[in-house]
């Protein structure tokens, strides 16, 4: 694994030389910018050496015999141990046609655990929030490690109540012409990739329309794959992203837009409000608690409270913020914000302008001071109660 600016790289190693004091990665290679590639400087980490076994919690899966050796915690008794080896890469695929959509599909109180993906034969190299290139053509178009569970033209649909959790790769995820679909009150966490992704391609007939992802608690995503989301919003009309726990994450917690400039696309008209985010940017760099990209008319964000943006050791490129308004992004409305204890300033643009939006009673500073100036919006974020008292009663991981 080796750390980029926003996101990672990871690849087999074919040999070791010791002589040169070098570790020689499989090819093949993919050219990309420096804040990307492997390169001098980078922090990595080597994954599944037997040399490597030496304290409790860990494993090593020596892949030739099958043999996998596990070091107990204190206190664990293998005698009763449950153990998952997950075989699946996705555990429910919804998919309709342009012409047949699914309609009325509805899922209530399961919880989806347990999936496994395996790193490309090209590796992995990331582009941002989980997607990825895996050869040596970066004309090529970018892949995504793939979801859970995923829904493509599926209409008026819902997951409620439920969890996600214990997954190689991407949660869940609503992409081509999914319309009015609802994820709500779901607990997710402990996925290698992304938490909730809502986009499709970009042109007016496919982009999702109208789906909600409210209400939910977003936790510890990214824990292969540091340049993960908690909620990724792409090329998506009328998204509403709200009341959610979004939180311990490695990069950014909530995103939203996939066009590096000002250009006209089908994102526009998406609103992401009330919702808290903290305890974000623990490994990498250039995010925040909200990210954005690109313009899009009638997007609002509001009443979001942000706060606790880390700055880690293995950043090395940009700064960390509250609200990282990034390239592009344009014609938004900014309005009853709060952002403190952030690593770097609180919001931030990058070949972008801020009187290219909106902007209204948003309470930015020192923490006392806008967590009392901004109590009732702090009092209003986050998910609501009946939510968060089923989450007290059923997870206690």
């Amino acid at each position: 694994m080796i750390a980029g600016n926003w996101a990672i790289n990871r690849m087999r190693v074919e040999r070791l030389d010791p002589a040169a004091n070098q570790i020689v990665p499989e090819a093949p290679y993919r050219d990309a910018p420096y804040y990307i590639v492997p390169s001098k400087g980078r922090w990595y980490h080597i994954e599944n050496a037997r040399e490597l076994l030496d304290q409790p919690g860990e494993w090593y899966l020596d892949r030739t015999t099958g043999q996998l050796t596990y070091w107990p915690r204190a206190g664990e008794d293998l005698a009763r141990a449950e153990v998952a080896a997950p075989v699946l890469t996705q555990l429910m695929v919804v998919s309709g046609t342009p012409d047949n959509p699914v309609r009325n599909l509805h899922f209530r109180g399961i919880r989806f655990e347990h999936t496994d993906w395996q790193l490309p034969e090209g590796g992995y190299m990331g582009i941002q929030a989980c997607h990825y290139g895996s050869d040596p053509h970066p004309g090529r178009r970018w892949l995504q490690i793939p979801a859970a569970v995923s829904f493509v033209a599926a209409q008026g649909c819902s997951v409620l109540d439920g969890s996600l959790a214990r997954l190689g790769g991407t949660a869940i995820q609503l992409a081509d012409r999914c319309m009015d679909n609802i994820i709500r009150g779901n607990y997710v966490f402990d996925a290698s990739a992304n938490g909730v992704m809502v986009g499709g391609p970009r042109g007016e007939d496919d982009v999702p329309r109208r789906n909600e992802v409210c209400n939910n608690w977003v936790r510890a995503c990214g824990i292969e794959y540091y340049g993960a989301k908690g909620i990724w919003v792409g090329f998506a009309q009328g998204t509403r992203v709200a009341h959610n726990l979004v939180h311990d994450l490695p990069y950014t917690g909530i995103s939203i837009g996939w066009e590096w400039n000002e250009n006209p696309t089908s994102c526009r008209e998406n609103v992401v409000e009330f919702n808290h985010v903290h305890d974000v940017m623990r490994r990498l760099c250039d995010g925040g608690c909200i990210y954005t990209l690109g313009l899009q008319p009638g997007t609002v964000i509001r009443g979001n409270h942000l706060h606790d943006v880390h700055r880690s050791f293995m950043a090395q490129g940009a700064p960390n913020n509250g609200m990282f308004i990034d390239q592009g992004s344009k014609g938004y409305v900014f309005e009853q914000n709060v952002i403190y204890d952030t690593a770097a300033e609180h919001v931030r643009f990058n070949q972008c302008q801020r009187d290219w939006h909106t902007w209204r009673d948003n309470h930015f500073g020192n923490a006392a001071e806008v967590q009392q100036s901004g109590a009732a919006i702090i009092a209003k974020a986050g998910p609501k109660a009946e939510h968060r008292e089923r989450w007290a009663a059923e997870f206690s991981d």
